[in-house]
């Protein structure tokens, strides 16, 4: 199969073989949220002993890797064109070296580059559920690993998304929550959102609070957590999480006010 897509001057092109058996799937076009996050929907990859699924990101859903705080229209599109392909060559036959020959020839389109962390997490996604054979990892644990790897410093709006994330798992928040900054970009640069998203969103943001951004646990992952992104079970992250949140609270002392910079 022969993958080609354009984008202003730019051309992505890679030749697709199919060698290995095909897989069963199934698309499920059910909006849900996670941790906060919006999804359009969910691709069920079937193998004999496992089900793993592909949760592709909806329109206007935080996004704390890109260059917005939220998934434009543009972006929406492109991840939906980029997911379609991967996952077309996954359950055809194509092997996990083609699906990284067609992650390095979008490297140069400018859709990639304002929002790679995410398309990223696409092929990951992608590349867990039809090879590795284990159940995806989510968005902030994808996020954690990228910190953790020294491949991605977070803004400000998305260090408080990833603190009341931990605190969430870890039993010390009742729900997470997205920062202010998120209903800010999206009312002053999203001219497509209907007057009653407006008026919503509008309240929310009213409702924010910028200061007391003390982070607890980020910086310490960032110290004592040996993270590898694929390869193992990412349900033993939270189990890390939970250990070394217990760690901390024991020399609390040495940690206050701890602010990752």
């Amino acid at each position: 199969m022969l993958f080609e897509m354009t984008e202003k001057n730019y051309i992505a092109r890679t030749q697709l073989f199919f060698l290995n058996p095909h897989l069963n799937f199934k698309v499920v076009m059910m909006p849900f949220q996670e941790f906060s996050l919006s999804y359009y929907c969910s691709i069920n990859i079937c193998h004999p002993n496992l089900q793993s699924n592909i949760k592709i990101p909806a329109l206007r859903s935080y996004n704390p890797t890109g260059m917005l705080e939220y998934v434009s229209h543009s972006q929406f599109v492109f991840l939906l064109k980029i997911t379609s392909a991967a996952v077309k060559a996954a359950i055809s036959g194509a092997g996990e070296a083609e699906l990284g020959y067609l992650k390095n020839c979008i490297a140069a389109l400018p859709s990639y580059g304002m929002n790679n962390l995410m398309v990223d997490y696409m092929f990951i996604q992608v590349k867990t559920a039809c090879f590795r054979k284990i159940i995806p990892p989510t968005f902030p644990e994808y996020i954690f690993a990228q910190i953790m790897k020294c491949s991605y410093m977070p803004r400000e709006d998305a260090k408080e998304y990833l603190e009341i994330y931990l605190m969430f798992i870890k039993g010390e928040a009742t729900e997470t929550k997205l920062p202010i900054e998120y209903y800010s970009s999206i009312l002053k640069t999203d001219k497509r959102i209907s007057w009653d998203m407006k008026v919503k969103f509008t309240e929310m943001e009213s409702k924010g609070n910028k200061s007391g951004r003390l982070l607890k646990f980020i910086p310490l992952l960032l110290e004592d957590l040996d993270y590898s992104e694929v390869g193992i079970r990412y349900q033993e992250l939270h189990e890390e999480i939970n250990k070394l949140g217990m760690e901390f609270e024991e020399s609390v002392e040495k940690f206050n006010e701890c602010i990752l910079m």
